[in-house]
C-alpha cells in the first residue's frame, strides 16, 4: 500500500512538472508529513560515543508491508538498497537523501549489482541489463538479453561487459546493441568483473583469472590459480586481489598478472575480499575475519568473531561481528579500541574508500555512522543534495551556494529548510534530526 501511494504521487508530480522529483515527494511523505513507521534505534548511541563513533544520518525506506531489505551495496556516492521484491533504492551516501526507488524485476528474481558507469547505475537481471540515471533514477535504456547472466555486468560510456552461464564473456555496444566480441571460458564467470580505464579483469569458476583490453578483447595476461573462484575480484591500485574457495587469498600484479603473494586460511572463502589502500580484509568460513597487509600479505590480525569489514579510519578498522557488535580494531596492534551494541543491525555495506559505516535492518531502516572527529551533517549540505534533482526553476538564488557563509549564518529560505530545524541543531539526512546525547563528559571532549 505504501509504495502504491508513493508511485501514484510520483506520477501526479510528473504530469504537473514534467519530471519525477522523488526527493521532493519523500520530504512531503516522510519529512514534513511524518512517517507512519517509527524509527527504532539499531545501535546504542552512548556506546558508539565510547567507540569514537557517532550517528550521522538515519532514514526509513518506504517498503511494502511484507517486503524486506536483503542487501546493501556502496558504489560511488550511492548506497544501493535491494529488497526481496526486486526493488532497488538509491540513497545518497553522504547525506541520506533517497534519490530514487525503482522496481527492476519480479519478486524472487535475482538482482546483480548495481554497478556504476560514469553517468548511470547498471542493474543486471535475468531479463535485462537496465541503466538508470544515478541521481534521478530515470531510465537510460534497457538491453534485453538472450542469456542467463552469471554475475553483475559492468559498463563504460559506450560498452557493456556481461558474462553468462553459457560460459561467454561479452562486449556489447550500447548505442545499437551490437555484439562487439565474446570470449569463451572453460567455466562460467561467477565473480563480479572489474573494469578500469585500461583493463577488464574477470575470473572463471575453475580458477583462471583474465585481463584484457576492454574494447578489443586483446589479452593482457591470463593466470591459472587452479582453485575455484566464486568471490568478487577487487582491484586496489596496482593490485588485483582474488579469493578462492580452497581458502587462499592471492594478490596479483595488475600489469603483469604475477602473483605477488598468497595467504592461506583454514576455511572456504565465499565472500569478496575488501581491499583498501593498505590492507585486505577477508572472511574465512567458520574461522572469522583476517586482516592482511596489502603490500606483503603479512597477517595484521585475526578475529574469530569477525564477519564483515565496514570501513577504515586511519589505522582503525571497523567491522560487524555478526553477533550484534560493531567493533573498532587497531590495525597496528590488533587490539580492540571500542565496541558498540548493534542488536538491530542485520545488513551492512563495505566501504573500501572511506570511514563512513553503513548498516541496516531488514525492515528498511538505514543508518550511517562515522568517526566523532568528523563534522556533523549540516542543513545546507542536506539542502544542496536535494536541490541536485530539482528543476532549474526551483533552485535558490544563483548568488547563494550551499555551504557559503550566507546560507550558514542567516536564516534559511523556508523552501530549503527541509527539516524545519534551527541553526543550532545538527541536521541529519533523510527526515529525522538526531542530536548527540549529552553526558557529563561532553565538556571534556
Amino acid at each position: 500500500m505504501t509504495r502504491r501511494l508513493l508511485t501514484a504521487c510520483v506520477r501526479w508530480i510528473g504530469r504537473r512538472r514534467g519530471a519525477v522529483t522523488l526527493p521532493v515527494l519523500f520530504v512531503w511523505f516522510c519529512g514534513i508529513g511524518g512517517c507512519a513507521r517509527p524509527v527504532a534505534p539499531m545501535v546504542d548511541v552512548l556506546e558508539l560515543r565510547g567507540a569514537g563513533l557517532a550517528q550521522y544520518w538515519q532514514v526509513d525506506l518506504p517498503l511494502d508491508r511484507h517486503e524486506q531489505l536483503d542487501r546493501l551495496e556502496l558504489v560511488g556516492d550511492n548506497l544501493y538498497c535491494m529488497t526481496d521484491c526486486g526493488t532497488v533504492a538509491a540513497v545518497h551516501a553522504p547525506t541520506g537523501v533517497i534519490r530514487w526507488i525503482v522496481s527492476v524485476t519480479a519478486a524472487g528474481r535475482p538482482v546483480f549489482g548495481p554497478t556504476n558507469t560514469s553517468q548511470d547505475a547498471l542493474v543486471t537481471t535475468p531479463e535485462t541489463l537496465a541503466r538508470y540515471d544515478q541521481v534521478s533514477g530515470e531510465s537510460a535504456g534497457k538491453l534485453r538479453i538472450g542469456f542467463m547472466p552469471s554475475c553483475p555486468a559492468v559498463a563504460d560510456a559506450e560498452h557493456v561487459y556481461a558474462a553468462g552461464l553459457d560460459k561467454l564473456m561479452r562486449c556489447i555496444r550500447l548505442v545499437d546493441e551490437v555484439l562487439i566480441w565474446q570470449v569463451q571460458t572453460a567455466d562460467p564467470v561467477i565473480s563480479a568483473p572489474v573494469l578500469t580505464e585500461s583493463a577488464l579483469f574477470f575470473a572463471s569458476r575453475d580458477g583462471v583469472v583474465y585481463s584484457c583490453r576492454p574494447q578489443s578483447k586483446r589479452e593482457r595476461w591470463t593466470v591459472e590459480l587452479d582453485e575455484p573462484i566464486l568471490a568478487d575480484l577487487q582491484v586496489s591500485g596496482q593490485a588485483v586481489v582474488v579469493s578462492s574457495t580452497a581458502g587462499s587469498v592471492y594478490c596479483l600484479d595488475s600489469e603483469s598478472g604475477r602473483v605477488r603473494w598468497r595467504f592461506r586460511t583454514p576455511g572456504q572463502l565465499l565472500h569478496s575480499p575488501a581491499a583498501t589502500q593498505d590492507a585486505v580484509y577477508q572472511h574465512s568460513q567458520d574461522h572469522g575475519l583476517y586482516a592482511l597487509d596489502l603490500a606483503t600479505g603479512r597477517q595484521l590480525w585475526h578475529r574469530r568473531a569477525g564477519w564483515q569489514f565496514l570501513g577504515q579510519h586511519g589505522s582503525i578498522a571497523y567491522l560487524f561481528d555478526g553477533m550484534g557488535l560493531i567493533v573498532g580494531v587497531d590495525n597496528r596492534t590488533g587490539e580492540d579500541v571500542g565496541t558498540a551494541r548493534a542488536g538491530g543491525v542485520e545488513l551492512a555495506a563495505v566501504n573500501r574508500k572511506g570511514s563512513d559505516l553503513f548498516v541496516a535492518s531488514s525492515k528498511g531502516s538505514v543508518l550511517c555512522i562515522h568517526p566523532r572527529s568528523q563534522p556533523y551533517l549540516k542543513r545546507d549540505e542536506l539542502a544542496a543534495a536535494w536541490q541536485v534533482a530539482q528543476p532549474a526553476g526551483d533552485q535558490p538564488d544563483a548568488g547563494v551556494t550551499a555551504g557559503s557563509a550566507e546560507t550558514s549564518q542567516g536564516p534559511a529560505d523556508a523552501r530549503y529548510d527541509l527539516l524545519r530545524s534551527s541553526d543550532a541543531t545538527p541536521a541529519v539526512g533523510g527526515y529525522d534530526v538526531l542530536a548527540e546525547p549529552a553526558d557529563d563528559q561532553t565538556a571534556g571532549d
